[in-house]
């Protein structure tokens, strides 16, 4: 029995060989390129909890406990950005009370701007105080802490 004799010369069958090899290895960098560029470097931060430390001076008003947790877990940020967070403050007491400041106590986490301070809650009212922060550029998991300044 003879071998089956190809139509293809000795020269297109080492292009073919070789077009193949060149197909082959354009599918490995375009993989490669696929699977570790889109793999997951960036920084995520997630609050779990913002906790709201009140700090009140004599003759303030009563804007609640002096810790508060509000729930944050709801969504990721992204490390290194602006998140703008709010709190209701509600005035149990006899007199007007005032947030005169605002800072964090988690490191890392940077007050940028709030609603315009002194923030005044009358008695009898709720109020909503925004502040925006700046999130650290890197992955964190936990609690934000605030404290909020109350004067009269």
């Amino acid at each position: 029995m003879q071998p089956i004799e190809s139509q293809y010369s000795p020269e297109m069958k080492s292009n073919r060989k070789r077009m193949t090899y060149v197909a082959i290895a354009v599918i490995i960098v375009v993989s490669g390129y696929f699977a570790f560029s889109h793999m997951g470097t960036d920084e995520t931060v997630n609050v779990m909890w913002l906790q709201v430390n009140l700090q009140y001076a004599a003759g303030s008003g009563n804007l609640g406990p002096s810790v508060q947790y509000i729930q944050e877990n709801i969504h990721t940020i992204s490390g290194g950005t602006d998140h703008t967070f709010t709190i209701s403050l509600t005035n149990r007491g006899a007199s007007p009370g005032s947030v005169l400041s605002i800072s964090s106590n988690t490191p890392g986490f940077i007050i940028k701007s709030s609603s315009p301070l002194p923030f005044v809650v009358k008695q009898g009212t709720t109020a909503t105080l925004s502040f925006t922060v700046s999130t650290p550029a890197s992955n964190y998991v936990g609690n934000l802490e605030v404290t909020l300044v109350v004067g009269p």
